[in-house]
């Protein structure tokens, strides 16, 4: 209600404006308003990727400011040049002058408040913000669209623009072929989990390794599949998937799927990547040259840390989303849309960042002529449809570590423990981020040992960190008279770019996402779990002359898993057996 009213007011008042200034000066305006319009949409996405990389802040308003901001600057310099070189009017009537300038001035004020919306639906906000909903969930997890504006100012805007693309404005990569219905798009960004995980990425973030293809006779069959059982071991049957107009999806149509693999620079302040359905999207135009956007009916995951299988989810209820397992350095899954049948795909747009997937290459085991349903369900449970392979570890430097059994840190150098090394009083907490429960999950601080009183009340006592469900913390000590010293290993040549890591009986590994670094009479406390330490370079320098610096190393792992290696990259430092429970 609120937001379609200040739609309205805002076009209104534009158009009051032309329609006092009279036709000649309402049409100059309008070409200048269209034209900032053009120049805005053709730098957005390129100038948006150069702040998204940069992350912070930057990134979460990239794609607002990269719109709105050349528009208005746009806006601003031609309105300046047209008044300096054409000072003069045109003489109308007066009858003329209202209800051209009121036409004019309303076209401009559509486009500036097209771009506008589009704006504000790029920050992240909340899906309804301010009882404004544009594309929603429905209780079967499709992608719809949901509440069209009174004035729909957003989508008049985007098929302006579109049909310009492919004529006056047109180029090799148009706004209608790379990002068809911008105005969902804008929708489908703020569709994040509980209104609050992140809205976009980095392009360094992810990268799509392999695409394939599902064909079977039917929608019903295509739409099946044998991981969606009851508790009885029966199918629950096909899915029942939709366009975002609502409409159930042509026959024939093929299923399409892409493996994609994030890095740790994907994950949420809480350390795993998650991932909701209106968050990716399937560009493609179709046989008659059409272009198109789907979001995907599934998606293909590992659902516990502690097992290397993989498991095929739908994504057919409100409030699914992917979520990885804890502590992961990369994350691979897949994503399945359905497509026309002849469709000829494009992009894949992950948290809008487009990616180019004309040359993706096939999954090297689907068949010949692409996967049935029964063959693509086996090649998710075997992994051969994600390609994966074992990491290749060096072991040539590698020292075997016995464990003591007790597993204590003090006496191993390493444990699963939570616990800091010296609690402080959460009002002097810094910049840590301290929950309810008195344990920091997040943040960067050093404290003074002097400063850290150990007289503190329980309630205000922090002296854990907090660890997500189903995860342990490890803790590993890599100073000197620990058994996983790295004492210059920081200054040796090759080494001091290579992430410190835990691997499991699996293989999988676990990037550090943190330290306690002890310094004389200071201790700092970092505590990342959405950055990842990427290099030794990144942790604090130790040395032989500084007997009173010791540096611990902090990992999430998931639980039930065995750890067996602690390694730099893949060149494996320490061998061992520590079971996680």
């Amino acid at each position: 209600m609120i937001f379609n009213l200040a739609v309205i007011a805002l076009t209104g008042f534009i158009a009051y404006m032309w329609f006092n200034q009279g036709l000649f000066s309402g049409f100059l305006h309008m070409v200048c308003t269209l034209v900032a319009g053009g120049v805005a949409l053709a730098v957005w996405e390129p100038l948006a990727m150069i702040l998204v990389n940069q992350g912070g802040l930057l990134q979460s308003i990239a794609w607002t400011v990269s719109l709105v901001g050349p528009f208005i600057v746009t806006l601003v310099l031609l309105r300046m040049a047209s008044d300096k070189f054409i000072p003069g009017n045109l003489d109308f009537d007066n009858l003329t002058n209202m209800i051209g300038g009121a036409v004019t001035g309303a076209i401009s004020g559509v486009v500036t408040v097209g771009v506008l919306v589009l704006g504000i639906g790029f920050l992240g906000l909340p899906s309804s913000f301010l009882g404004h909903e544009p594309m929603k969930n429905d209780p079967q997890g499709n992608v719809i669209q949901g509440s069209s504006l009174w004035l729909p100012a957003d989508k008049i805007t985007v098929k302006l623009y579109e049909h310009l693309s492919g004529g006056a404005f047109g180029s090799s990569s148009s706004l209608a072929s790379r990002h068809p219905d911008l105005h969902e798009q804008a929708g489908v960004l703020r569709m994040t989990w509980e209104d609050k995980s992140r809205a976009t990425l980095a392009r360094s973030d992810f990268k799509v390794t392999h695409q394939y293809s599902v064909h079977e006779a039917g929608m019903s069959a295509l739409l099946d599949d044998s991981f969606a059982i009851t508790s009885n071991g029966e199918s629950i049957g096909p899915q029942s998937a939709r366009a975002t107009s609502g409409n159930v999806y042509p026959s024939p149509s093929n299923l399409h799927g892409y493996i994609v693999e994030f890095s740790a620079g994907a994950k949420e302040k809480k350390g795993q990547i998650v991932v909701g359905p209106g968050q990716i999207r399937l560009v493609g135009v179709d046989r008659e040259g059409r272009p198109f956007a789907r979001h995907p009916v599934a998606f293909l995951t590992q659902p516990k840390g502690d097992t290397p299988t993989y498991h095929r989810f739908r994504f057919d209820a409100e409030d699914i989303y992917l979520a990885s397992p804890q502590g992961k350095s990369r994350v691979t899954a897949g994503f399945e849309f359905v497509v026309p049948e002849g469709a000829t795909l494009t992009d894949l747009i992950v948290k809008n960042v487009r990616a180019d997937v004309t040359r993706v290459p096939d999954v090297s085991e689907q068949p010949e002529g692409g996967y049935t349903v029964a063959q693509r369900d086996d090649a998710v449970r075997n992994r051969s449809i994600f390609g994966l392979e074992a990491i290749a570890l060096d072991t040539s430097d590698a020292k075997q570590v016995n464990l003591s059994g007790s597993s204590r840190l003090s006496t191993d150098g390493i444990a699963a423990s939570s616990n800091l090394k010296v609690a402080f009083n959460r009002q002097n907490r810094g910049s840590l981020d301290v929950n309810a429960d008195n344990k920091v999950q997040g943040g960067t601080h050093k404290f003074s040992r002097s400063a850290m009183s150990t007289n503190v009340p329980q309630s205000l006592r922090v002296s854990q960190f907090h660890v997500p469900p189903q995860s342990k913390m490890v803790q590993v000590n890599v100073g000197e008279q620990s058994k996983f010293s790295l004492l210059g290993k920081a200054q040796q040549a090759g080494l001091n770019v290579l992430p410190p890591v835990l691997i499991d009986s699996n293989g999988q590994q676990y990037e550090a996402i943190g330290w306690i670094f002890e310094d004389g009479p200071n201790i700092e406390y970092r505590y990342t779990p959405g950055q990842p330490i990427r290099g030794l370079e990144q942790i604090p320098n130790l040395s032989l002359s500084r007997e009173d610096r010791d540096v611990t190393l902090l990992f999430i792992v998931p639980q039930r898993i065995t750890l067996t290696a602690f390694a730099l990259g893949n060149r494996v430092q320490q061998s061992f057996e520590l079971e996680i429970r």
